[in-house]
């Protein structure tokens, strides 16, 4: 209980002032202001003197003039004047709440007045808040629930790539939709709710034969598109998907995988279809040295000295039909990389010719032969075959030249050089006329240490 007393006035009679005794009870939606109102006698007060007491609660003026005397007071005695009890109810913001207590004699000359002024809360709030889960746009502001009082939550629905806004789930897992009424007096966190969108992906054959089923993915996760079984197409096999009907051109692999958090951007695959092609066969390809002679061409053929090359080999162009027809195809002959034939050959059948080239091919180096064959169209141009064949270097253990002034190991006899190898000559004249053929041929292995160690 709390007290405030006015000022202290003296009239004829003598010494008085007001005085307002008030008690608060609050609640969490009320505030009870019950206070009693005194006449305070400092000094002694006569008795029958006609009063004019006056209150104020909240802005109301209440008045009334006590004609009934009010009895003899003693100094340091009181009046009680009245009583009076005031709930407020409180709102959603504080205000202030004023009491006034005056007292003035019947002589009017004066009086006292007691004041008070009080701070009425405002009730309990508790934020709202929203957690938009993801979402790219629409989140909501927090918003204020105050105590006893239903909060309307935000009718403005979020936004996210790919998903469908559901409702919010509060923090005590209660949902809510937009718009709802949320009356629980207590704080919470509405966290958006979403249902991912869900494609169709239909596959057709086009211009194939047999079905794949439909897929459905999900915008958050990612799927593996149809690897093609299921679709034929006779003397084609499949090698993709469009997005096109019309399109040759391969926009998703066989098994492509759509990644998660993403949309298909199409709903209808369409299969590519490549038409089977056998690639080009060369066979029994035989490459050899030869000796073309002009003079006595009864000694024309191969020769393990020959500077010539036979070339001979079969072939069949692509097919288109599992090997039922071929096709004609563009052959191309080289010989250690330089193209010696280059032109149209027919669907297949058989080659052979000989190569040669001025100064001949040494019989010293060896040759690679590569045959090429591809097909003549650019549509199936990248349908090749190619194989090669080396023809090896002249193989002479022992070379030894018809006077016998020279020989050769692995290689042919040069004149001039007594003995010759692989990248070794020896000079004849250093052992022309020097010692006895013994110590020449002594000299000639001491020199390369072919000697026995143990001599």
């Amino acid at each position: 209980m709390a007290t405030r007393n006015g000022n202290s006035y003296k009239s004829n009679n003598g010494t008085y002032y007001a005085k307002i005794v008030y008690t608060i009870t609050e609640t969490n939606t009320t505030y009870r202001i019950k206070s009693d109102y005194y006449l305070h006698a400092v000094t002694a007060l006569s008795e029958n003197m006609l009063w004019d007491m006056k209150y104020k609660l909240g802005g109301n003026t209440h008045s009334g003039s006590f004609s009934t005397p009010v009895p003899t007071l003693s100094a340091g005695s009181e009046y009680h004047a009245f009583a009076r009890d005031v709930t407020i109810t409180k709102t959603t913001s504080a205000k202030s709440f004023n009491v006034t207590f005056t007292c003035n004699d019947e002589l009017m000359t004066g009086g006292s007045k007691a004041e008070l002024t009080l701070t009425i809360p405002a009730l309990a709030s508790y934020d709202v808040k929203y957690n938009g889960n993801n979402a790219t746009s629409g989140v909501p502001a927090t918003q204020k629930k105050y105590y006893s009082k239903a909060l309307t939550l935000s009718s403005t629905k979020p936004t996210r790539v790919g998903h469908t806004f559901n409702n919010w789930k509060a923090t005590n897992g209660t949902l809510y939709n937009a718009g709802g009424s949320y009356t629980t007096n207590a704080p919470t966190t509405m966290t958006a709710q979403w249902t991912s969108v869900k494609y169709t992906i239909k596959y057709e054959a086009n211009g194939g034969t047999g079905s794949i089923p439909n897929q459905t993915k999900a915008y958050d996760e990612a799927i593996s598109l149809s690897n093609g079984v299921g679709f034929t197409k006779e003397n084609y096999n499949i090698i993709g998907w469009a997005t096109s009907a019309d399109s040759s051109t391969v926009n998703y692999a066989l098994g492509y995988k759509l990644p998660a958090n993403s949309a298909p951007g199409f709903t209808t695959l369409y299969a590519v279809w490549e038409q089977i092609f056998n690639h080009p066969i060369i066979s029994d390809l035989k490459a050899e040295r030869y000796t073309v002679n002009t003079v006595e061409p009864e000694e024309t053929g191969p020769d393990d000295v020959g500077e010539s090359i036979y070339v001979e080999f079969n072939w069949k162009g692509g097919s288109l039909d599992g090997g039922v027809t071929y096709r004609t195809s563009r052959l191309d002959i080289s010989i250690n990389d330089v193209s010696v034939y280059n032109n149209s050959v027919p669907a297949e059948g058989s080659f052979n010719q000989i190569f040669s080239t001025t100064g001949g091919y040494s019989i010293n180096s060896p040759y690679i032969v590569t045959v090429t064959l591809q097909d003549e169209d650019s549509a199936y141009s990248r349908f090749i075959t190619e194989t090669s064949i080396t023809v090896p270097t002249a193989i002479f253990p022992i070379d030894i030249l018809e006077d016998g002034s020279a020989m050769g190991l692995m290689m042919t006899a040069q004149n001039g050089k007594i003995l010759s190898m692989p990248n070794i000559f020896i000079d004849l004249s250093n052992y022309s006329s020097t010692g006895t053929d013994d110590e020449a041929i002594y000299n000639l292995l001491d020199q390369f240490n072919w000697l026995d160690v143990n001599e």
